[in-house]
């Protein structure tokens, strides 16, 4: 989704979410973009995050980059969660989810998933611990966990009012859901853009 951040968020100190960080792509482009701002960067794979790190001190921009190495759902506790494993290229994927793979196996072949235990934890939970209250810009990227992330982050998205939604018509994932459920978790929230399968909504509540 091409999305001109700058006409979205126009505070020079944002706070900016990016769950499901993978390998730090989006919280180094906000991080350049918004030196002033704290971004909070949540990436439920342990692997995974060890990347994350590595790639934002080659960046050297660490001041306000926070990773959360933990996953977003609607639980407080411990998961299971299906690490991607790319053979291809004999590295940890982008897949990872709490979800069955499905669909995926056969579109992605190059792609394996094993069951891992990681930490998890609501949005709402980790906004409560926090000394903000107003997110300017939530990204997310949970590969159809949206609705387990949606369902503790109802406090949460009251103070949010940027949020971008991923939602893939094809059945990747067992209990993937449709546009209609996601948007039924977040009535104060309307599409004002969609763009391949991303959705960019906006809080009706914030102006």
């Amino acid at each position: 989704m091409d999305i001109q951040y700058a006409k979205l968020i126009y505070r020079n100190n944002p706070n900016i979410l990016d769950v499901g960080a993978f390998n730090g792509n989006h919280s180094i482009m906000f991080a350049k973009q918004y030196p002033k701002g704290k971004i909070f960067s949540f990436e439920a794979d342990p692997d995974v995050c060890v990347i994350f790190e590595n790639n934002i001190k080659l960046q050297d921009i660490s001041d306000n980059i926070h990773l959360v190495k933990k996953a977003i759902s609607d639980t407080d506790g411990t998961l299971i969660f299906n690490q991607a494993l790319e053979y291809v290229e004999k590295k940890t994927g982008s897949s990872g989810t709490f979800l069955k793979p499905t669909l995926h196996l056969s579109r992605h072949p190059h792609v394996s998933f094993q069951p891992i235990e990681v930490e998890s934890i609501r949005l709402d939970t980790w906004f409560e611990s926090q000394s903000i209250d107003y997110i300017d810009f939530m990204w997310t990227d949970v590969n159809g966990a949206e609705i387990s992330l949606l369902r503790g982050a109802q406090k949460t998205l009251k103070h949010t009012k940027y949020l971008q939604l991923e939602c893939i018509s094809w059945p990747l994932w067992e209990g993937q859901p449709i546009k209609n459920e996601l948007l039924e978790l977040i009535p104060d929230f309307e599409i004002i853009y969609e763009g391949g399968e991303d959705m960019l909504l906006k809080n009706k509540n914030i102006v």
